[in-house]
């Protein structure tokens, strides 16, 4: 039972560390940032077409990388990490001209 408590009072020592709410605080703003970049992404599209289904399409095709990262992950864990970085990085780069509208 003592042994229990020991590692436990060892494990929950790192919480009192200074970094933690530090971490805390930055996953904190960066998950309201997030929250806040679909529900502006999702007025957006509303305001420049009027259109509640295009709308829904937006916040799917927003949220569309979250549930890809159940499927693709083992995949990217089984692969080479060396080629699957300079794979992504050649297939952004062929994709961002065309999203900026440029050629």
């Amino acid at each position: 039972m003592w042994s229990v408590r020991a590692t436990l009072r060892r494990r929950l020592a790192v919480i009192k560390t200074q970094a933690i709410p530090r971490i805390l605080a930055g996953r904190a703003v960066s998950f309201l940032g997030d929250g806040l970049y679909t529900i502006a992404a999702m007025w957006l599209v509303f305001d420049l077409t009027g259109s509640s289904t295009d709308t829904g399409l937006a916040g799917l095709l927003l949220r569309a990388p979250r549930l890809l990262k159940l499927f693709v992950g083992p995949l990217v864990d089984r692969s080479a990490l060396g080629l699957l970085l300079v794979d992504a990085g050649a297939l952004g780069s062929c994709f961002s001209p065309a999203a900026s509208g440029r050629s």
